[in-house]
């Protein structure tokens, strides 16, 4: 898949309200626009549940706008981000949302990122408090 796919998906998610699951797993020619398009569409979107990026090379930039983008989301519960090219910057960016956003309370982000032990226990931690919550 490439930007115009993500472009269509991101158009589905802020008109469809029925998807619930999104496996984006795989989609290596996928840049940095395609993740921010992505991310706004993700602020308006109320029914996802469960997103998949696994083997992408969304990077700590990719991180950062999808995050941005989930800021205000209240449906998604689960987000696997393996082997996406993540270090601290992006593991900061998971943590800082885990703590505004409490409904997400499944993460895998290991293995294939170089995220520090501290952030990865920084989101253990709040995926465990989330947990409670829900």
């Amino acid at each position: 898949m490439t930007n115009l796919g993500i472009e269509a998906i991101a158009n589905m998610l802020e008109k469809d309200g029925s998807i619930e699951e999104l496996n984006l797993n795989q989609n290596t020619s996928v840049s940095l626009a395609g993740w921010s398009q992505l991310g706004r569409a993700l602020k308006t979107n109320s029914t996802l549940k469960k997103m998949s990026f696994d083997n992408n090379p969304v990077g700590d930039d990719g991180i950062q706008k999808i995050t941005d983008g989930l800021r205000p989301n209240t449906t998604l519960t689960s987000l696997e981000l393996e082997h996406v090219g993540m270090c601290d910057r992006g593991g900061k960016a998971l943590l800082s949302l885990l703590i505004e956003n409490s409904t997400i309370f499944t993460m895998t982000i290991n293995p294939g990122n170089t995220v520090s032990e501290s952030v990865q226990n920084g989101i253990k931690k709040y995926i465990a408090l989330n947990a409670v919550k829900n």
